[in-house]
């Protein structure tokens, strides 16, 4: 079991862990210069990347923040189209019930 879980883990995670140490120096594009301001430019270079470059570690991070998006607005707008209407809901009705049988004491 042991081994199917490291298989696992390196056919996906190792996979991903490699690819970002390998290519940590390679832009993935650069950002035409005078867009973003110097720290933004450092910011999405790093760790390793050319400055005014966009580093595969931030790539990876904003392709991962993306696809999470997605995803939870397909899961919302699954459960908005299947839930049933409110016509086909029943209405509860609630009886008031006072457990406190004391009338309210004045101050």
């Amino acid at each position: 079991m042991r081994y199917v879980s490291a298989l696992r883990w390196v056919s996906t995670s190792g996979i991903r862990f490699f690819i970002q140490i390998y290519y940590r120096r390679v832009p993935m594009f650069w950002i035409p210069e005078g867009w973003v301001p110097g720290y933004v430019e450092w910011v999405l270079s790093f760790p390793k990347a050319p400055r005014g470059s966009v580093s595969i570690n931030v790539w990876g991070i904003a392709c991962k923040s993306v696809i999470t998006l997605v995803g939870h607005t397909v899961q919302a707008l699954y459960v908005v189209v299947t839930r049933p209407t409110a016509e086909k809901e029943k209405p509860q009705a609630f009886k008031a019930t006072s457990t406190k049988t004391e009338a309210k004491k004045e101050l």
